[in-house]
């Protein structure tokens, strides 16, 4: 008797458990990665897109950094004036 109910248990955790994988859309992945080309190609894509992502964004940063700095050494600040006013000349003679 215990032993008859030991095992509904763990064959009707084994159900849930199939249950939560085949909800989970596990069987999709591995056929995703199973093909090698469109892996490839979704990987190289995803790729492309964040290094522009990166580039875009680092581009903007920067040149809020230069606002910023710029907007700094007009304000005469002793100091860090003269040399916020230096590395802005070094960036914009740069670009």
């Amino acid at each position: 008797m215990l032993k008859r109910k030991r095992t509904n248990f763990i064959i009707s955790k084994l159900e849930g458990i199939a249950d939560s994988l085949e909800r989970s859309g596990i069987d999709e992945l591995i056929s995703y990665r199973k093909d090698t080309r469109k892996y490839i190609k979704v990987s190289f894509v995803g790729g492309l897109f964040r290094g522009l992502g990166m580039s875009v964004g680092i581009t903007i940063l920067g040149a809020l950094l230069v606002m910023l700095l710029s907007k700094l050494a007009e304000a005469n600040l002793p100091l860090i004036g003269g040399l916020i006013a230096e590395i802005v000349k070094i960036v914009k003679s740069q670009s």
